[in-house]
């Protein structure tokens, strides 16, 4: 995979998540929904979620980031998994 990157004005730093945590989650995920979730703003792709587990193993964490030009997932977004995000995930999968 190609480098993880932190996006400036994302909220992935909002939740004190190591960020070798969710490089984990992301590298180690369990499941990885591509174009999860409307854009953030006008004109951005839409994110990819990554749910999987941190280094402990003692959750699982939920990270989203878009894809950029030169290959590069920046990240926006990691904190622990929600009800609402594993909820809508097994709607998406079911809709399958």
């Amino acid at each position: 995979m190609a480098q993880i990157t932190y996006a400036a004005s994302g909220s992935a730093d909002r939740h004190d998540i190591d960020h070798a945590d969710a490089e984990h989650a992301v590298r180690n995920y369990r499941r990885w929904v591509r174009e999860f979730d409307e854009p953030r703003a006008p004109g951005l792709a839409r994110p990819d979620l990554f749910i999987g587990p941190d280094r402990a193993g003692t959750q699982l964490l939920e990270v989203m980031g878009n894809w950029l030009v030169n290959g590069d997932l920046e990240l926006f977004h990691v904190m622990p998994l929600r009800d609402k995000i594993r909820e809508k995930v097994k709607r998406l999968h079911d809709q399958q």
